[in-house]
């Protein structure tokens, strides 16, 4: 095994096969990088139109946000009204988040909401805007769903990468040891050669690659030095 694993051929298969799995790696990188990218922006997309469709009618907000909120079955959805002095008007949200501009763009923000008459600090996707009456609309959706998914995407490519990476290591021992047999056998055909027995020839395959090629040429040689020494006097 030793004089496997130290073979050219060996290392060159090994090679491939670490050559492969970066390949894969970068793959599933990609793979990860357009799923996260797919699922966040799926979400902004729910949070920007949740949020101006419940800001464009002040005197709806509060119905909105509670349909938002209602048709959560995960705890996952949040949203508040706030009166323009801060005041919770409804939602589940103890207080409008600081530091989320009222543009309608999502955001990462960290406050505090109500879930099953606790009081939790969770980190939110957000959006806020301001109603025509002064007051202010927030709507968001709990980190964690796709942080899970993400979270679920990396395992499964991990888990798909340990195989790659084993199938190609077993390959190449498989390459190392086809090619470590067949110099094996023109090794002894060239120990015998140089013992004097100037009839042996290197064995050649049928797959015409260049092994087979060198051995054709080395017998080529030999025929002809058989053939000088048979017309010596």
């Amino acid at each position: 095994m030793s004089r496997l694993t130290r073979s050219f051929a060996f290392r060159w298969a090994l090679g491939i096969a670490l050559w492969s799995t970066l390949l894969s790696l970068l793959l599933f990188a990609f793979v990860y990088w357009q799923t996260a990218a797919f699922m966040q922006d799926e979400l902004n997309q729910v949070l920007r139109h949740e949020v101006r469709y419940a800001a464009q009618d002040p005197g709806q907000a509060a119905t909105r946000i509670e349909t938002w909120i209602s048709e959560d079955l995960h705890s996952v959805h949040f949203a508040g009204l706030f009166a323009a002095d801060g005041t919770r008007l409804a939602g589940n949200l103890d207080a409008r988040p600081t530091g989320l501009p009222l543009d309608g763009e999502v955001r990462r923000i960290g406050t505090q909401v109500a879930i099953a008459g606790r009081r939790l600090h969770e980190d939110l996707w957000s959006a806020a805007m301001t109603s025509s009456d002064g007051s202010v609309v927030v709507v968001a959706h709990d980190t964690d769903e796709i942080d899970r998914a993400k979270a679920t995407v990396i395992r499964a490519l991990g888990l798909a990468l340990v195989p790659t990476l084993a199938f190609s290591i077993l390959g190449g021992v498989l390459l190392a040891g086809r090619a470590k047999r067949r110099l094996a056998s023109t090794e002894a055909a060239v120990a015998r050669v140089m013992r004097g027995d100037l009839r042996q020839r290197l064995p050649v395959g049928e797959a015409g690659d260049e092994f087979d090629r060198l051995a054709r040429d080395v017998n080529g040689m030999l025929d002809e030095i058989e053939r000088l020494v048979e017309e010596l006097p």
